[in-house]
């Protein structure tokens, strides 16, 4: 049996899809009977509510309720020996889940997962403080780590472009979908109707946090052209929780749409999956992404999904006909028309559920196991 130490700080308040990742993927691996698998979690004073689908599964956690969170990152992030004051489990291998600095045992082997090196090519987009440390966790993880894996074929390309000595140590694995999503789509769930938020008027969904690197904006211009030749407009819902800089986009898209435009907050997946189920669309118009999973999830619940030609999001498109120049909100509103008509490639919707299925945890966690065996 090979000890494992999972990076699952992540997982608390609130989700992302980093959270995500390490929630779903440390369950499909505590399911193999090769690995005795340890996440590492926070949960000071016992206020972690985040952390029930680990408990419900039954996977086992290392967490000090005695220490805050900041105190202990900082230990950490620092060169602290993650395994003082712990219960003695002593890893094979320690798994690094995002751009955080997790030290054990001088004979444990490191393995890295790079989602993105977003913070790196646009620094603009987030706080000093971010930048400062995903910089030179980027540099230490790529250069001491003895395996990476990358979300995506741009993510690997991108590390290549900074650090081309890494290329025998990065391996492609991508991210998985929830396997409630997998249940939902397999009408195991009933689907309900569109919830009140735009009293059942047909929309257009997107799904992310409200942030400039999200360029809702173009999105927002182009469904004002659409409406504006449409005797029946369509509203946009906008699903995420505000981050960096969202005011100025939130009133911008409001001059767009004026009532036209809803912002959900955070949701629950049950309530993002029936957003997404109930759309006209999905569109993704992300100026830089290193995956992209609601593009899977729309796609996997059989709703055309539209994608802005760049980054990671080409990999994810299962025909060119979803992409769309990521600024050019006449083309995309040229591609919201074909939704509407319902002329898009016949064959659309047929090819995209069978695209998202290989997108599922249990033969992503088995890649993953393989790479720990084998090291």
């Amino acid at each position: 049996v090979v000890n494992i130490l999972f990076d699952g700080r992540p997982i608390r308040n609130p989700i992302s899809g980093v959270a995500r990742y390490c929630t779903d993927l440390s369950i499909a691996l505590s399911k193999n009977p090769d690995l005795s698998i340890e996440v590492l979690v926070q949960n000071f004073l016992n206020q972690n509510d985040k952390l029930g689908e680990l408990i419900s599964s039954g996977v086992s956690m290392s967490q000090l309720h005695y220490i805050p969170r900041k105190i202990e990152n900082l230990y950490l992030e620092f060169g602290g020996d993650v395994t003082l004051g712990r219960r003695g489990f002593k890893p094979d291998i320690i798994h690094e889940a995002y751009f955080a600095r997790l030290d054990g045992p001088k004979s444990a082997k490191k393995i890295a997962t790079i989602h993105d090196v977003i913070p790196i090519d646009c620094p603009e987009l987030f706080s000093k403080r971010n930048v400062f440390f995903s910089k030179i966790n980027l540099e230490r993880q790529v250069e001491s780590s003895d395996a990476i894996i990358a979300d995506s074929h741009y993510t690997k390309e991108r590390i290549l472009d900074l650090f081309p000595g890494a290329a025998s140590r990065i391996r492609v694995i991508p991210v998985g979908v929830s396997q409630s999503l997998i249940d939902y789509s397999q009408d195991n769930i009933p689907k309900q109707n569109s919830t009140e938020i735009n009293d059942g008027r047909p929309y257009i969904v997107t799904v992310g946090n409200i942030e400039p690197r999200k360029n809702i904006e173009t999105l927002a211009k182009s469904l004002l052209i659409l409406n504006q030749g449409l005797s029946q407009e369509l509203d946009l819902i906008v699903v995420g929780r505000s981050n960096y800089g969202e005011d100025e986009i939130i009133d911008f898209c409001k001059k767009q749409l004026g009532d036209k435009i809803k912002f959900t907050g955070f949701v629950s997946e049950r309530e993002k999956f029936d957003l997404i189920s109930n759309a006209e669309a999905l569109v993704f118009p992300s100026q830089y992404e290193g995956f992209g999973i609601p593009a899977i999830e729309s796609m996997m619940l059989g709703v055309p999904t539209l994608l802005a030609n760049n980054s990671s999001l080409t990999e994810l498109a299962v025909d060119k006909w979803q992409l769309f120049e990521t600024f050019n909100s006449d083309e995309l509103a040229d591609k919201l028309l074909s939704v509407v008509e319902q002329s898009y490639p016949s064959d659309l919707i047929e090819k995209s559920k069978k695209s998202a299925c290989v997108y599922n945890w249990d033969s992503i966690s088995k890649e993953i196991s393989n790479l720990y065996m084998q090291m």
